[in-house]
C-alpha cells in the first residue's frame, strides 16, 4: 500500500483494458458532452501550433482531433491493443505524419523521445493511479517535458459524482460498510478490490487537485467538470435537435468551473500552466 516502497503493478490496468478495449473504442461517443467540453477547454488554453506529449490516449480520441487542429502529438499508452487501435484511426483520419504513438507506463516515459513540448495532457492514468506518489509521478513525467509556460491538462474521476453510475451498475457495492467508509476516505478500494483485470480506480476530489499538481511544479489555472454526473442528462442530450445541444452545450460549459458543483460530475479536468 501507500508508502512502502515497492512499485504498484498495475498489469491488472492494463488486462482491464485489453477486455475493454471495444468499448473504449466508442466511449466518448456515448459521453458526447465530456468530449466537447473537455475540446472547449482544451481550444481555450492550448496554443494555436506546437508539439503535444498526450499520455493515455487510448484508442486517439483526443489524439486525432489534435492533430486535426494542426498540432503534432506524441501520444502515449500503457495497452499495446489501445495504441493498436489509436494507429489505425490516426491513419484513418489522414493525420499519420502528425501523430507518433508509443507503449509506456505513465510513470516512466525515458522511452517516449521529446523534451520540449508546447503543451502535456494526462487523460486517463491519473484515474487508476491508486497511492498519491504514483499519481505525482506521472505528471512530473509530464510536467519535466515541457516548455516553461507550456499549458498542461489532466483528467480525474469523481469520488462523489461517480457515485450515480455506481449505483445504477452495481447498486449491490454499498451493503459492505467497511468497504464503502473506506472508499470514501481514501478515494479507492484498498484490499477490498481483487486484482483479476477488472477496474481499480482512483476518485478525486476537486479540493486535492491543485495542490498535488503544485507540488509538480505547476500553477493552476482552474479545476473544472467535464460531465454530468449520471446519465440521465446524457440520454435528454442525446435526443435534442442540434440547436438545442449547442444551447445546452453553452450552458454546462459556463457551469462547468463553478466550485459548488464541479465535484458532483462524474469527470473533472485540472489545468494548469508550467511556470
Amino acid at each position: 500500500m501507500p508508502g512502502d516502497g515497492v512499485a504498484d503493478d498495475i498489469t491488472d490496468i492494463q488486462r482491464h483494458y485489453v477486455g475493454y478495449a471495444e468499448a473504449e473504442e466508442d466511449r466518448l461517443s456515448r459521453h458526447p458532452i465530456e468530449f466537447t467540453i473537455t475540446r472547449r477547454y482544451l481550444e481555450q488554453h492550448l496554443p494555436p501550433d506546437g508539439h503535444i506529449l498526450e499520455v493515455g490516449c487510448a484508442t486517439g480520441r483526443y489524439t486525432v482531433a489534435l492533430a486535426e487542429r494542426g498540432h503534432t502529438v506524441t501520444a502515449v499508452d500503457l495497452t499495446p491493443e489501445l495504441v493498436e487501435r489509436c494507429e489505425a484511426n490516426v491513419r484513418r483520419a489522414g493525420v499519420e505524419g502528425r501523430v507518433s504513438v508509443h507503449v509506456a507506463d505513465g510513470r516512466d516515459l525515458s522511452e517516449v523521445p521529446g523534451d520540449d513540448f508546447d503543451a502535456g495532457l494526462l487523460m486517463g492514468p491519473l484515474y487508476h493511479l491508486v497511492r498519491r506518489e504514483d499519481r505525482q509521478l506521472a505528471i512530473t513525467q509530464v510536467v519535466s517535458r515541457l516548455k516553461p509556460g507550456a499549458p498542461f491538462f489532466s483528467a480525474h474521476i469523481s469520488r462523489y459524482g461517480a457515485m450515480a453510475d455506481v449505483m445504477k451498475k452495481i447498486p449491490d457495492w454499498a451493503e459492505d460498510r467497511d468497504r464503502l467508509e473506506y472508499f470514501m476516505a481514501n478515494g479507492h478500494e484498498g484490499d477490498f478490490h481483487p486484482r483479476d483485470g477488472s477496474f481499480r480506480g482512483y476518485f478525486a476530489t476537486p479540493d486535492e487537485l491543485p495542490r498535488l499538481h503544485e507540488e509538480a511544479g505547476l500553477e493552476t489555472v482552474t479545476v473544472a467538470a467535464s460531465d454530468p454526473a449520471g446519465t440521465a442528462i446524457e440520454a435528454t442530450y442525446q435526443q435534442l435537435p442540434d440547436h438545442l445541444k449547442q444551447i445546452w452545450l453553452d450552458v454546462l460549459f459556463r457551469m462547468s468551473a463553478e466550485p459548488s458543483y464541479r465535484g458532483a460530475w462524474c469527470h473533472m479536468l485540472y489545468i494548469g500552466r508550467k511556470p
